[in-house]
């Protein structure tokens, strides 16, 4: 089992609302969908991007070495966000289904956590593996206090080391969560809903 430590960019889209769903939805029908979503987004993801595991309702990509500048960050995150929309659109218009799956997909959403750090990288059975306190971190950031349904969610570290410059156009809020073991964690989000706008 080889293992390296290394740097890199981590990123986690999110199903917003998948608990919900899949009590409610009809299990033959519930997999398909969400299944289908999470395709959208692999789909529509640069090839500089690693995935390293699909998570039930999440995908979590990594980026070894020197982060991209937030723009690229934030240009990927938009592709994922309008893939994600176009297949839920898709799945509305072509199914005529009164199941609890498909009456509720809707009400899926797509929420993006972010994260700059330190971890090492694990080969297990042939497939790499992430481990270490940063990788725990950006994971908890999808447990937090925001009222917003669809949002990207990341750290100060992220947003140093990949420039501050003109960052005022993408409108970022201030926010900041506790968490057990590792303190306060000062952070910033971007609202993604008006993304909507050029979807409809």
């Amino acid at each position: 089992m080889d293992e390296d430590v290394t740097q890199g960019l981590l990123l986690i889209p999110d199903i917003t609302g998948y608990t919900h769903f899949m009590k409610a939805a009809r299990l033959a029908h519930a997999p398909r969908i969400v299944a289908g979503l999470l395709e959208s987004i692999i789909n529509s993801t640069a090839e500089k991007w690693d995935l390293s595991e699909i998570e039930g309702d999440a995908l979590f990509f990594y980026r070894l070495g020197a982060p991209p500048s937030f723009q690229a960050i934030h240009d990927q995150i938009d592709r994922w966000f309008k893939a994600f929309h176009d297949q839920l659109d898709s799945f509305r218009r072509a199914t005529g289904c009164p199941c609890g799956a498909c009456l509720q997909m809707g009400q899926l959403t797509l929420k993006v956590v972010g994260h700059y750090g330190e971890f090492a990288v694990q080969n297990i059975g042939g497939k790499k593996k992430l481990i270490g306190k940063d990788v725990i971190l950006v994971h908890c950031l999808l447990k937090n206090h925001l009222s917003e349904r669809e949002y990207f969610l990341f750290t100060y570290n992220l947003l140093r080391v990949t420039g501050r410059m003109k960052l005022m156009k993408y409108g970022l809020k201030v926010h900041e969560e506790t968490y057990p073991g590792l303190g306060t964690i000062p952070l910033q989000y971007i609202d993604l809903s008006t993304l909507m706008q050029g979807i409809r």
